[in-house]
């Protein structure tokens, strides 16, 4: 705007008729006008130039910020499954590894010594076996919680751990739920045995009961 006025201004001092010596003149004021106006946007593009960089740094800085911000909550997620204290996935695997070795001990049984003392005291065992991994799961159960409020949010990596300990908590839960679903059945199992106390021939259980419950526990 200041050029185009500098100008305007020039054009109406200018007159084409006079003199070489005032035509020459008004030249070198034109383009001293130019340069002084080019000279202006060269400062401006300097100014600008300068806040741009100011604004790069401190983006640059923030970039950095995040990025150990980052790389410390992955590295905090990767020690919940890493370090050597058992994370509570791994005490979910073994669980879930005591669980099978139950069932297992319940096929057995269920194969053999039905009905006798011998198979009466297994059971009362694995009652009290089952008595205790359910106490294992409530402690775990509020181990989960307790990390669960000592995890500070932290950018997405949050979203990681939390779906993390969700899962825990689920998978838990459905293994509390076979425990139970196991120590019904077992209560079952030793009423129908003590009701046939007494005869000297305990009659087996079942096919029906014995697949029935195969089919329950997905046992085989």
């Amino acid at each position: 705007d200041g050029f185009e006025e500098e100008v305007m201004r020039y054009a109406e001092m200018f007159d084409e008729n006079a003199p070489k010596k005032k035509i020459k003149k008004a030249k070198e004021d034109k383009f001293n006008i130019e340069l002084d106006v080019k000279d202006r946007e060269i400062r401006e593009l300097k100014n600008r130039m300068g806040f741009l960089r100011k604004e790069k740094l401190e983006l640059q800085k923030t970039h950095d910020n995040f990025v150990r911000t980052t790389d410390s909550s992955v590295i905090s997620v990767e020690e919940l499954r890493e370090k050597n204290k058992p994370p509570l996935n791994i005490l979910l695997h073994e669980l879930q590894d005591k669980l099978n070795k139950q069932e297992s001990l319940i096929r057995r049984l269920k194969n053999k010594d039905l009905g006798s003392y011998k198979y009466n005291e297994k059971i009362r065992e694995k009652d009290e076996k089952i008595e205790l991994l359910t106490d294992k799961i409530a402690e775990l159960t509020e181990k989960i919680a307790n990390s669960s409020s000592q995890i500070e949010p932290n950018h997405f990596d949050n979203k990681v751990s939390q779906n993390l300990l969700e899962d825990l908590q689920k998978n838990l839960n459905k293994a509390k739920r076979q425990n139970e679903e196991l120590k019904k059945d077992i209560i079952k199992y030793e009423k129908k045995d003590k009701s046939k106390k007494g005869k000297a021939e305990p009659e087996p259980i079942a096919l029906k009961e014995v697949v029935d419950y195969r089919r329950k526990f997905d046992l085989g």
